[in-house]
């Protein structure tokens, strides 16, 4: 989850030949608004579809 965003961000950031653009660096934050996402999104799956 969140830590392995934080170190794949790090590990970006150390073995990326330039630097970043301002607006274009990874932030987790951004991870993890998309990992919340989908998370709800399965757990409103899971709870429409019937259980057998």
């Amino acid at each position: 989850g969140l830590l392995t965003a934080r170190l794949g961000i790090k590990a970006m950031e150390l073995c990326r030949p330039l630097p970043w653009i301002d607006n274009d660096k990874p932030r987790l934050g951004d991870f993890r608004r998309q990992l919340i996402g989908q998370l709800k999104e399965t757990l409103q799956k899971s709870k429409s579809s019937p259980e057998k």
